[in-house]
């Protein structure tokens, strides 16, 4: 059996020759034959059972129901390698090289709106990727950069149990507070924002509500870098922590009794304690923008190993996200 690829008609003919197989095998291979009427799509399929034994069984029937068609399943890929020992080694899943490509088709799929996971280690690895001279699309990617990305991708399954409470404010509480925290490292910076809950028996409980991140300009080799730290940290406060906190008092339905911003930055609280014509035109501006943002709220110090936000500046892999919450 051949369908020509490319044309119109060949998805139509493809999945219409695996019905006919499906139809022709219903008899002698029904596990089988009802896999490859619902789980399939044109020539790929995605099948499950209740036990390895049954997968085993749905794994050897489905070849041979495919052979009576003269056709042959591969690329094989199973959650336990005991399902797939009937599989011949060439059949199975392809090792390819992790092209760069690869790299930001996975990273490109993450989908955070909320800012709820840590993702600037990715970031960092997709400007790594992006910065590649030489390499093109379907290149192979150097294997210090591979194998940093299977570092990070091992890790992922470990978000599966993170969990953040959405409930922002609690009718129990006597007193409901806005903190935002922000930070700054040399490759990136950014803001996560919590509501504090404080009830009348004094316990106390901080909710993780968003947070956000943004990787800073990269060094280039013999020129000085476009923003230091400090300003790094001016520019992390007004795009991120400022305007992150005064959308929020704006959007969520919940009157807080106050509403504060903290840094651990001296440098950059002095700066925006000052009148902005007293400082040059780069600070002047976002001094400014802060100003016009947080005239009601409260600025206030706290130290680097007690801000949550110095994790999202810095990075850390998949397993550890859930310290941010």
């Amino acid at each position: 059996m051949t369908v020509t690829y490319g044309l119109a008609s060949s998805p139509f003919h493809a999945t219409m020759a695996l019905n006919q197989i499906a139809e022709d095998g219903e008899k002698e291979f029904p596990l089988a034959s009802a896999a490859l009427k619902k789980s399939f799509y044109v020539d790929d399929g995605l099948c499950g059972a209740q036990s390895v034994e049954e997968a085993r069984l749905l794994c050897r029937d489905l070849r041979k129901l495919l052979n009576t068609g003269g056709l042959d399943a591969h690329k094989w890929c199973a959650n336990d390698p005991a399902i797939l020992e009937e599989v011949p080694e060439d059949a199975g899943c392809e090792t390819k090289p992790l092209t760069r490509q690869k790299v930001l088709s996975e990273i490109a799929k993450f989908f955070d709106p909320l800012g709820l996971l840590v993702v600037t280690t990715a970031k960092l690895i997709l400007r790594k990727v992006g910065t590649l001279k030489n390499i093109g699309w379907l290149d192979p990617v150097p294997e210090s950069v591979a194998n940093e990305w299977r570092r990070f991708r091992k890790q992922l399954p470990a978000l599966n149990d993170f969990r953040v409470s959405r409930c922002v404010y609690d009718e129990g509480a006597e007193r409901v507070e806005l903190h935002g925290y922000s930070d700054a490292s040399d490759d990136a910076y950014g803001a996560s924002v919590y509501a504090r809950n404080i009830y009348p028996d004094g316990e106390i409980t901080m909710r993780l509500i968003c947070s956000k991140s943004k990787l800073l300009p990269k060094k280039v080799k013999n020129v000085p870098k476009e923003l230091s730290t400090p300003k790094g940290e001016l520019e992390d406060h007004r795009s991120s922590a400022a305007e992150l906190v005064d959308k929020l008092v704006n959007v969520v339905d919940v009157c807080f009794d106050s509403v504060n911003l903290w840094c651990d930055s001296q440098v950059v609280l002095s700066w925006i304690a000052k009148k902005p014509d007293d400082l040059e035109l780069f600070m002047a501006n976002r001094v400014r923008k802060i100003q016009q943002l947080t005239s009601k709220y409260r600025w206030g110090y706290i130290p680097t190993d007690d801000n949550p936000a110095d994790l999202i500046s810095r990075g850390v892999m998949p397993k550890n996200s859930g310290h941010l919450e």
